[in-house]
């Protein structure tokens, strides 16, 4: 229930800032020059091609990232693993978001700051509404 409600409040309020702020994407150009199929399917591309800040993919991932960090850190702290235990469950999960968030890049859909914008606010949600709904993590 938790990693779906990261993953919701994050989408609602990536795309509220994409909105918002309609920072072109890197690839901009590229997408004002080709052919398409249909008017319809040009207006969606140009649309989308004006939502690159935060990254939605970032967001994402970082939310269910920290949300698995926070669970993992819980139960550490709850079976008595060690600090550095607890810390580790952050570990891999990261990892894998910011590689998500690197192919962004890498794919020329995003710029290094809207990946980063979106694991501030991936992680920033899940973050809060953990420590909202269940307060801070506390270990012996």
């Amino acid at each position: 229930v938790a990693m779906a409600q990261a993953g919701l409040v994050t989408a609602a309020a990536t795309n509220v800032l994409k909105i918002l702020v309609g920072r072109p994407r890197p690839d901009y150009v590229d997408r004002t020059t080709r052919s398409y199929d249909s008017p319809e399917t040009q207006a969606e591309e140009l649309d989308d091609a004006r939502l690159s800040l935060p990254s939605g993919h970032s967001s994402a991932a970082f939310a269910f990232a920290t949300q698995t960090g926070r669970w993992l850190h819980r139960a550490g702290c709850a079976r008595g693993w060690s600090k550095t235990a607890r810390l580790a469950g952050y570990a891999l999960p990261l990892t894998m978001a910011g590689a998500v968030a690197w192919t962004r890049v890498s794919d020329n859909r995003h710029y290094p700051s809207d990946v980063f914008a979106g694991a501030l606010v991936g992680s920033g949600i899940a973050y809060g509404l953990d420590r909202w709904q269940n307060g801070a993590v506390a270990c012996p």
